[in-house]
């Protein structure tokens, strides 16, 4: 759980040591996320990124509207809730071991919370490395 305005790790990653430099390495990802805000507070959205080691492989862009919480400035409280599921096809040129994980980051503090659950209760998250020779 963070509120945090830069990227912070959301507890998903797995590892993989491809055989060749030539291989690829296909990850997918299902992770369950939700942002939560209290009282009314104006719209804020979160972003979202896939890294292999330090390197950002693909960004939900969170200036944009695709991903948040959006509140009608009434009072009460917003909740939004989803699953992030894609394939990624990564060409890493490397047969050292790779790590890949995901970050997330509120854009404003309007975002009261993000939370990222791999726990069946709040919806189970995945991520699965498969090589593919070249």
């Amino acid at each position: 759980t963070t509120n945090s305005t830069s990227f912070v790790d959301l507890g998903l990653s797995a590892s993989i040591t491809p055989s060749a430099t030539n291989s690829k390495v296909l990850v997918q990802v299902s992770q369950y996320i939700y942002g939560y805000q209290s009282d009314g507070q104006p719209d804020c959205r979160w972003g979202y990124q896939l890294l292999r080691d330090s390197t950002v492989l693909n960004q939900v862009d969170p200036s944009g509207r695709s991903l948040g919480v959006y509140s009608d400035g009434l009072g009460g409280e917003s909740v939004v809730g989803m699953f992030m599921t894609y394939s990624y096809l990564d060409s890493p040129s490397s047969s050292s071991s790779l790590t890949y994980k995901t970050q997330g980051r509120a854009t404003n503090s309007n975002l009261d919370s993000i939370n990222a659950n791999a726990s069946a209760s709040d919806g189970q998250s995945t991520i699965i490395l498969t090589e593919i020779g070249a």
